[in-house]
């Protein structure tokens, strides 16, 4: 399959990554994090919020992604809230070979990235146990 192209749709938009780069970091990632990083790259989620989707904010005929929460910092514990801004709550679209990919014949309200112990990703999180 190919890979996902990093461009943007926009010249207004800015490439963070090449697609070089992109394949660099896929390939040092372990295989159980290499579809959380597709989703992420593509979906241009945050990260807070990426590891807040469950997989009922996926719509796996359209690829449509629901944002509507957030884990964030508050008083030294992760907690679930809102995006980071008034706009932050949005759909955005991946496509469907990325959805395939995901592990979506589970409850509704199940996270939809968990670590290999079995919690909600978060930035610290996968920075642990990537």
């Amino acid at each position: 399959m190919p890979r996902p192209s990093c461009r943007s749709a926009s010249a207004r938009e800015v490439d963070h990554l090449s697609e070089d780069e992109y394949e660099l970091i896929e390939q040092l990632l372990a295989p159980f994090w290499r579809p959380w990083w597709e989703f992420d790259v593509l979906s241009i989620a945050r990260p807070g919020e990426q590891g807040a989707l469950t997989v009922g904010d996926i719509d796996r005929n359209t690829g449509g992604v629901s944002i509507t929460r957030a884990w964030k910092w508050a008083n030294g514990r992760m907690r679930l809230g809102d995006p980071k801004t008034e706009r932050g709550g949005r759909t955005t679209f991946v496509p469907l070979e990325t959805v395939a990919q995901l592990d979506l014949d589970r409850p509704a309200d199940a996270f939809l990235f968990l670590t290999p112990s079995g919690l909600p990703v978060t930035s610290a999180r996968f920075w642990q146990q990537g």
